[in-house]
């Protein structure tokens, strides 16, 4: 007899929603129909990929503000300099977004710190002055202290251990090293929120940093204060590695106010 054959409902149900009915129900349903085992089966594997589609679709996206975000951090580790205006319609337009993403990046980066706005100036990155940078690296000294007191407290042999590793591993070269190993006694302190205040306060020296690693003696100082570092957490002496700790990051403190001098033009 001419004519085509109409789907039954609950096989149409199946196709569309895979769980709603058994196999076997599926199977025999599509037999009836004239539909052999190999259409059955290409037709179960359509619904499982259909399924599998659906479930993409439904995964988190990533959002034009925070692709915006990450893009200016990255601009401002290697291409703003500090005190520089830069607009939301410009940094919209080398991005190809809209500016909404763009100014609510920014509110961000005001509220981190990485960027300034004043009336009728506008947005620039941030400028500290020598004053600031001082009271950053002795909230940093006063933070990283409480986390070596804590860290030996809670957890002495790890510490130990994982600086020991970091140091290892290290490149020794570039930013990131460094923090990767001062972030081990931030994590094996116990203490997230310290943590994530040192990260903040971390991020916001990120371009003096890079500065300062473009200088190879800088290098061999720091790898230095790491290894005095990783022999105090060794011994498990909490008033050595706060010694330690101090030092370098005064040490640190002195190098990134000369940088900051020479950029203001000052011997």
């Amino acid at each position: 007899m001419g004519g085509s054959r109409s789907t039954p409902l609950h096989v149409h149900s199946f196709l569309t929603d895979p769980a709603s009915a058994s196999r076997e129900t599926v199977t025999a349903s599509l037999a009836l129909t004239g539909f052999s085992m190999h259409h059955t089966l290409c037709c179960m594997q359509y619904a499982v990929r259909e399924a599998g589609d659906a479930l993409e679709l439904l995964k988190p996206r990533e959002t034009l503000e925070q692709q915006a975000y990450e893009a200016m951090r990255q601009a401002l580790r290697d291409k703003f300099a500090p005190a520089e205006r830069i607009t939301a319609s410009e940094v919209a337009r080398q991005l190809g977004v809209s500016r909404m993403p763009v100014v609510q990046a920014f509110q961000r980066l005001i509220a981190e710190g990485f960027l300034t706005m004043e009336p009728h100036k506008g947005v620039r990155v941030a400028d500290p002055t020598p004053a600031a940078v001082r009271e950053r690296y002795l909230t940093l000294i006063a933070l990283e202290n409480l986390c070596a007191t804590e860290s030996l407290r809670v957890a002495a042999d790890e510490l130990a251990r994982d600086m020991r590793r970091q140091l290892e591993a290290s490149s020794g070269t570039d930013s990131e090293s460094d923090q990767a190993f001062h972030e081990v006694l931030w994590r094996r302190s116990g203490l997230p929120e310290v943590a994530a205040h040192l990260a903040v306060l971390w991020e916001r020296g990120t371009y003096y940093r890079v500065l300062l690693f473009q200088d190879s003696r800088y290098y061999e100082r720091r790898a230095a204060e790491h290894e005095a570092m990783v022999a105090a957490a060794e011994s498990g002496d909490r008033d050595q590695l706060v010694e330690a700790l101090t030092k370098h990051r005064m040490g640190g403190l002195e190098r990134v106010l000369e940088v900051i001098a020479r950029q203001h033009g000052r011997p």
